[in-house]
């Protein structure tokens, strides 16, 4: 017999035993805690039988449809199966609505047996001819005429009698399961006292209107006073007149409270000289400005998110279709020949005591004795050519290469044309422990890793090795170097 129709169930697939095919196969039994579920529509009992399972041979898979533990319409909630594989110790699992259409057994985790808490149950005799279905797959029955779970009255009392008898005054008691004190069948309940003015409380006065005959007695009990006639100024044109001119008056130079407006001194009226006045817009800044008024700031110009700090020199660039930053224009001489050119001339390094260049284990920027770099900067844009022009003297037996500085680190090598660090440095730059010099030109094509935030590129001179070294920047052995920008390959 399958599920009623709505019921929420899931569907538990489990591994068991073992695969190859042989007879030893685990089996499972799963047993509701409780010993019945039963319904809250009074149609049916539903008795908690155990489930033996029997994996597949082949697979060691199996599955079995299961009433949810909290299924909406049924009692008890808050229920756990029982679960035992084969010989193992048995143990608990709670398996709500909540898992979905389908769980596995292996992602289950052990929880404390419950046989939840039952909300209803009435005797079987209500239910009439109830279908009985196990809770699994499973048929079985449940013997529901004889239970004693199910006689009795439900409040554990003896029933009331059929017996009533006469209140013959209101408020009479009823106290559960005594007869002698129920209202009667046909709901006489005697002649009730009539009611007194006294008993009226406040409305004791009223009773002086019968004495219609006075007129005079009956205004001065009701608090209107002796004469019978108000006087005319009370209610002549020019009375009145006065009386709402003069509150009109008053609701004029009120300023405070009137119809709701804490302060009517703060309104704006047509003729108000403030309307005439120059005054600065205050609040928040939108659109291409941000910030707050009256000093905002320009965040896009049409719509396009401008970064970067203005300065002398720079240009506004774009840098995409929403993006543009504050640069230096990137030089260039077009088609043919090169462009601006930045010198570079080094000459503060003390040779008074022929100092050397301190070692260098890993690729370091060279610098004098003074502390000076040696290194140019020149605007670039991407694709770029850049050429180094360099004249200066050296010995020693340091390697040396031409590198790419951003933000005083290394990013680019010139003789691995990547930011890979070479061996032995540039061949035209190999170490000598004599005097020598070069005055070939080096050529960098740019990209945008090459460049700072402001659009320029940094060139150096760099070394790598130990012992006795020195580039000489010295005003009588200057170091020269020329940057020059081609602009983009032709």
């Amino acid at each position: 017999m399958g599920f009623p129709e709505g019921a929420q169930t899931t569907l538990l697939t489990m591994k068991l035993g073992r695969t190859d095919g042989s007879a030893d196969r685990e089996t499972v039994t799963i047993t509701p805690s409780p010993s019945q579920i039963v319904s809250t529509d009074l149609n049916d009992i539903r008795e908690g039988s155990p489930i033996t399972i029997t994996p597949d041979r082949s697979s060691g898979t199996a599955a079995v449809r299961l009433l949810n533990t909290d299924a909406s319409g049924y009692n008890p909630s808050g229920w756990t199966y029982s679960v035992q594989r084969g010989s193992r110790a048995p143990y608990s699992i709670s398996l709500p609505a909540s898992l979905g259409p389908t769980a596995d057994l292996a992602d289950l985790t052990e929880v404390s047996e419950s046989p939840g808490v039952y909300d209803v149950l009435l005797p079987a005799s209500e239910l009439g001819s109830a279908a009985f279905l196990d809770v699994g797959q499973t048929e079985g029955t449940v013997a529901a005429g004889d239970d004693d779970r199910f006689s009795g009255g439900g409040g554990g009392g003896p029933s009331p009698s059929g017996t009533v008898a006469a209140g013959m005054s209101f408020g009479a008691s009823s106290t559960a399961g005594t007869a002698s004190t129920y209202s009667r069948g046909d709901h006489a309940h005697g002649t009730p006292a009539a009611p007194t003015l006294a008993g009226l409380g406040g409305l004791a006065k009223t009773g002086n209107l019968s004495d219609v005959a006075s007129a005079a007695t009956a205004r001065t009990n009701l608090g209107l006073g002796t004469a019978a006639v108000q006087p005319a100024s009370a209610f002549d044109t020019a009375g009145a007149a006065a009386g709402v001119a003069g509150n009109l008056a008053a609701h004029a130079e009120a300023t405070t409270t009137v119809h709701g407006i804490a302060n009517t001194a703060a309104l704006v009226l047509t003729g108000d000289s403030r309307l005439a006045d120059n005054r600065a817009p205050t609040g928040t800044a939108g659109g291409d400005l941000s910030g707050m008024y009256p000093n905002p700031s320009v965040a896009a110009v049409a719509g396009v998110a401008v970064s970067g700090t203005a300065a002398s020199g720079k240009i506004l660039t774009a840098t995409g279709p929403s993006a543009a930053t504050w640069q230096i224009p990137a030089g260039g001489g077009g088609a043919t020949g090169f462009g601006p050119t930045v010198p570079v001339r080094i000459t503060d390094h003390n040779l008074s005591t022929n100092p050397s260049l301190p070692d260098a284990p890993s690729w370091t920027v060279v610098e004098t004795s003074a502390g000076t770099q040696f290194l140019g900067t020149i605007p670039a844009a991407v694709g770029d050519r850049v050429r180094i022009y360099p004249d200066f003297m050296r010995k020693g037996s340091h390697f040396l290469d031409w590198v790419v500085v951003v933000d005083g680190e290394i990013v680019y090598y010139r003789t691995t044309k990547s930011s890979t660090p070479p061996g032995e440095g540039r061949p035209s730059l190999y170490p000598s422990l004599s005097f020598s010099f070069t005055t070939s030109a080096v050529m960098f094509t740019i990209t945008e890793d090459m460049r700072d935030a402001d659009g320029r590129v940094t060139l150096a001179l760099a070394h790598q090795g130990t012992g006795d070294f020195m580039v000489y920047a010295h005003a009588a052995y200057p170091f020269e170097m020329d940057l020059e920008n081609g602009g983009p390959n032709p």
